[in-house]
């Protein structure tokens, strides 16, 4: 079966992570992350922003029903979605 990117996983390929983590790294932050990279918070908000989101069940079932291999990154399994999916419930 063909690999397809989806055309969000090409808008992430622009994103300048290495300046993420230049800034993490420049504020001490690494340590304020509880069990979600601040990758895939980043990778969530976008989401959230470009689909026009209206909960956090919305972002979680988005993310989830794309391939991962599609985005770039496993956000569908990102753990600042499912433990906010897992609240919401």
């Amino acid at each position: 079966m063909p690999h397809h990117n989806s055309v969000f996983h090409a808008m992430l390929r622009h994103l300048p992570w290495d300046e993420l983590d230049a800034a993490v790294a420049r504020h001490d932050a690494a340590g304020c992350a509880r069990r979600f990279s601040f990758k895939s918070q980043v990778v969530a908000m976008l989401y959230a922003q470009v689909s026009g989101a209206a909960s956090l069940r919305h972002v979680v079932g988005g993310l989830r029903s794309g391939s991962p291999a599609g985005w770039g990154s496993s956000p569908g399994r990102c753990g600042c979605c499912a433990r906010g999916a897992r609240r919401s419930e």
